[in-house]
């Protein structure tokens, strides 16, 4: 028998990269902006952008407006963005070592 190990880890929020393509590119020059024209919270939208931390959850509805709203995606576009594109995976251990 022939077993794959699959890595654990955890996923980190690719906030930095989206913030700096999507919506510079809309012209938002602040997370003030940003989250005004998104209908999220600043300090969500900031933690988003901003953090380091893996994500622990996320709210469906307030992923789509940043995705829609506030990167300018389509919906369909939205749809058929890769994981990778989104979210970064951090195997264990590598966060704490990293920090």
């Amino acid at each position: 028998m022939d077993f794959t190990i699959m890595a654990t880890g955890s996923f980190r929020l690719k906030g930095r990269d989206l913030y700096a393509e999507g919506f510079r590119r809309r012209r938002y020059n602040d997370i003030k902006t940003a989250a005004k024209m998104t209908g999220m919270s600043r300090p969500t939208l900031s933690n988003w952008v901003n953090s380091s931390e893996t994500v622990s959850r996320l709210d469906l509805n307030s992923f789509t407006n940043l995705l829609v709203d506030g990167l300018g995606l389509s919906p369909d576009q939205a749809l058929n963005m890769k994981l990778g594109d989104i979210f970064e995976f951090v195997p264990h251990g590598v966060e704490e070592a990293s920090k």
